[in-house]
């Protein structure tokens, strides 16, 4: 059965958006707590684009895409910070923190990913 329907016109590629750290969990809600699947999240255009407009607030890394319960202060600072760095303006050395939070992991992976989400109609209206 299928719970999310999408007009038409409108184009979804789940791979561009899962490759590119963005969980399961951040469209569908924990699925993973869900005794019914039930629509968690409203799917709407305003919806989609405030994760379009601020990604940073919804990437996690890649080993962490299916794991729906994954908290940002489950990063190991020091090791997240050797394999991904961090974002050019950053002050401090972040390997030194106790814990990172969501945009502190979300404008590493944006930066070093290149994550440029359209902003445009065109890019999901087809």
């Amino acid at each position: 059965m299928q719970l999310h329907r999408t007009p038409d016109y409108v184009y979804y590629d789940h791979s561009a958006h899962v490759n590119r750290g963005i969980s399961c969990a951040s469209c569908h809600g924990q699925v993973n707590h869900m005794p019914v699947v039930y629509h968690a999240k409203p799917h709407s255009m305003a919806w989609c684009l405030e994760c379009h407009r601020h990604p940073e607030n919804f990437l996690r890394p890649e080993t962490e895409i299916f794991k729906l319960d994954w908290k940002p202060d489950w990063e190991d600072p020091k090791a997240f910070v050797a394999k991904y760095g961090q974002p050019k303006d950053a002050k401090e050395d972040w390997s030194q923190k106790k814990k990172l939070t969501q945009q502190e992991i979300g404008q590493t992976l944006k930066e070093r990913w290149n994550i440029q989400p359209p902003l445009n109609c065109q890019g999901c209206h087809r």
